[in-house]
């Protein structure tokens, strides 16, 4: 048994052949091809208008009117930072601190008069 082993030759390694530079070549450029014709598709696509047309279906179900959002900012402490945001019919009190946040909702009656916390 032990002459068997002893005949016996490890199994050698798989050779990989490199890739020559005209291949690696080829590749860059078609690449570089391929991303000039989205390129270009694109910015035909922007020209024709189309991507605004893609813009609107995504708000399928909404009434057609886009709000501005107000956003205003309080830094609290180091890691607290408190945001109102208002849209002009409602408003939002956002308080972000390091791994959590909370959201509530500002009654309505504040912001209409737009008091921002103030006395």
């Amino acid at each position: 048994m032990s002459d068997l082993a002893a005949v016996q030759s490890p199994i050698p390694y798989r050779a990989e052949a490199t890739i020559s530079s005209g291949e690696l070549t080829s590749t860059l450029v078609a690449t570089i091809l391929l991303l000039a014709a989205f390129l270009a598709l694109a910015l035909y696509a922007k020209k024709r208008g189309w991507l605004q047309k893609l813009t609107t279906l995504g708000s399928v179900g909404q009434t057609g009117k886009r709000g501005r959002f107000q956003v205003s900012a309080q830094r609290i402490s180091r890691m607290t930072t408190v945001y109102r945001i208002e849209d002009g019919a409602r408003a939002w009190l956002v308080v972000e601190s390091t791994g959590q946040i909370a959201v509530s909702a500002i009654a309505d009656t504040e912001v209409e008069e737009g008091t921002h916390g103030a006395p």
